[in-house]
């Protein structure tokens, strides 16, 4: 793994992290400081930006639309629910255009068959960071939690695949060589 997949998936578990203490603290600014750190840099940086851009604009707009139909629909309750308990909150969308931004990174070691992969990758690692978001009292799943976990495995499998399947369709730019 190179140095800009191992420093972009450092920086967005640092993302994650100040996003799920600050909400656990009833905070959004950490989570929305943190992703613009991370997410300029990763630009200032990047040989591809516009496609960086698209994929973060992507998954926030994936996070937006998919978080709040969670909270709609009582599976998801998040802390610091600002601007309104019945949306996504800001900081939770912050941290899905930060993950946009890894998609690149996440390309480079998912092998012949990435959008499989990437689906698989989702469908685990995907409910693991609610349970660990929910351990640190940034969300809570709604019982019974095998539900909400089940719900989250199928989500993440389709936006993990599907962004990669948009990072990779025909373009050049963010495939592994160019990372």
């Amino acid at each position: 793994m190179r140095y800009r997949q191992i420093a972009s998936w450092l920086g967005f578990q640092g993302v994650w992290l100040a996003c799920g203490l600050g909400a656990a603290s009833g905070r959004s600014w950490p989570a929305l400081a943190a992703a613009l750190l991370f997410s300029t840099a990763i630009l200032a940086t990047s040989p591809a930006r516009k496609a960086h851009a698209g994929l973060a604009l992507a998954g926030g707009f994936a996070g937006a639309v998919i978080e709040s139909l969670l909270v709609a629909s009582g599976l998801i309750r998040y802390s610091a629910p600002w601007p309104s308990e019945m949306l996504a909150p800001s900081w939770i969308i912050a941290l899905w255009v930060a993950f946009g931004m890894t998609v690149p990174s996440m390309i480079a070691v998912l092998g012949t068959h990435r959008v499989a992969m990437a689906a698989a990758l989702g469908a685990m690692a995907g409910p693991l960071s609610y349970v660990a978001g929910e351990r640190l009292g940034a969300l809570q799943i709604a019982s019974p939690a095998w539900l909400g976990l089940m719900v989250l495995a199928v989500v993440w499998a389709a936006v993990c695949s599907g962004l990669v399947a948009m990072a990779t369709r025909g373009k050049d730019e963010l495939q592994p060589a160019a990372e």
